[in-house]
């Protein structure tokens, strides 16, 4: 396997700082923006790695992982910037789906969903913005988490919108992927009630292409015998569902231009067409239009705190909208740009956050 799209050619190799704890012996892959005290980070352009000093301390999510015997294995290669879910890179290249030859690992976290995937790493941190952890993990078939927004640490994690950016990882199997919850999620935030409701929604489930709705039908058909309860539930709004891409591409976008703004003005950095034309959209945002999406923003976390009122009860949707999408296939610029929308509707849903 070529390995040059997963991992990036600068950092250490195999770097182990503690021979002992929960993680010794596993194999760790990084994504090229948690910083290692004396190395350097692309964040997916070289433009970023040439105007960027050396990293002074380590992330404090790595440096957890690294304490409990974890092996730094390598960055791994990611989207400019972290702003795509496609899994392709115009500098770097774009990893071939382990899984499924010949297609998109997703982003941004395609190469340590690839590591993973592939066996060479047990397992890979990520960070989610837009989906760039759960969307690779669907599409390798991975075990991935997006935590809740500022549940862990972004000390030493270079941002891409800091007010959506969360810490995530993917494993091949869910005991591992606890294992670094118990090290990275404080205890006393970590749930130990049994969940006893189980949410469904029509309607966004409905966002997902008919062969994602069938697979998931029958896993909830299976699952509901785990719960107590479960309720279906409906959007009296279902136009909300709609504009959720865009009440969350603006607020993205916003915080990107408040984030990069300044150094993407001095050092004008180069970034591949659909990048470079959502880096202008960011920077043209004006504080009268964010107003409108943050109205729906507090809209739609109204509809979910009715929905989930406690942490007893959980809302099962479909992690992407379509399987994983295959390389050198020509799609206009309509279809993706209306793929890219339900996408983002369907992801939003977790990140909207207040």
């Amino acid at each position: 396997m070529d390995n040059s799209a997963i991992f990036c050619d600068h950092g250490p190799r195999f770097l182990k700082i503690s021979n002992t704890g929960p993680l010794a012996g596993k194999r760790l892959a990084v994504k090229d923006v948690f910083q290692l005290k004396g190395e350097k980070n692309t964040a997916g352009s070289p433009q970023w790695f040439c105007t960027h000093p050396v990293a002074t301390k380590t992330a404090h999510s790595l440096s957890r992982l690294l304490q409990a015997g974890a092996t730094f294995i390598g960055f791994t290669h990611l989207d400019e910037l972290a702003y795509s879910m496609q899994g392709n890179n115009m500098h770097y290249g774009a990893a071939d789906n382990p899984r499924l030859p010949g297609y998109f690992c997703g982003g941004s976290s395609m190469g340590s969903a690839a590591a993973v995937a592939s066996g060479l790493a047990n397992i890979a941190l990520g960070t989610d913005t837009g989906g760039s952890v759960r969307v690779p993990a669907s599409y390798c078939g991975l075990f991935g988490i997006r935590t809740s927004h500022a549940l862990i640490s972004l000390e030493g994690v270079i941002g891409l919108a800091p007010c959506f950016d969360t810490v995530g990882w993917f494993s091949q199997n869910a005991s591992l992927l606890f294992d670094v919850v118990k090290l990275l999620i404080p205890k006393q935030d970590r749930t130990t009630r049994e969940i006893t409701q189980l949410i469904i929604c029509p309607e966004i489930n409905q966002l997902a292409d008919k062969p994602i709705q069938a697979i998931l039908n029958q896993y909830i058909t299976t699952l509901r015998s785990q719960f107590k309860m479960d309720t279906i539930v409906h959007l009296p709004d279902q136009q909300i569902l709609h504009e959720l891409s865009d009440v969350f591409r603006i607020l993205q976008g916003r915080a990107i231009a408040n984030e990069h703004g300044v150094w993407i003005k001095k050092y004008r950095p180069i970034f591949s067409a659909d990048i470079a034309e959502r880096i202008s959209m960011a920077l043209s945002i004006t504080d009268m239009e964010v107003s409108w999406p943050r109205q729906k923003q507090r809209y739609w976390y109204q509809y979910m705190a009715n929905w989930l009122p406690d942490r007893e009860t959980v809302l099962v949707i479909p992690t992407s909208v379509s399987t994983a999408l295959k390389k050198n296939t020509h799609l206009s610029t309509r279809a993706l740009s209306l793929s890219r929308q339900r996408l983002l509707g369907l992801t939003a849903i977790a990140r909207l956050e207040l």
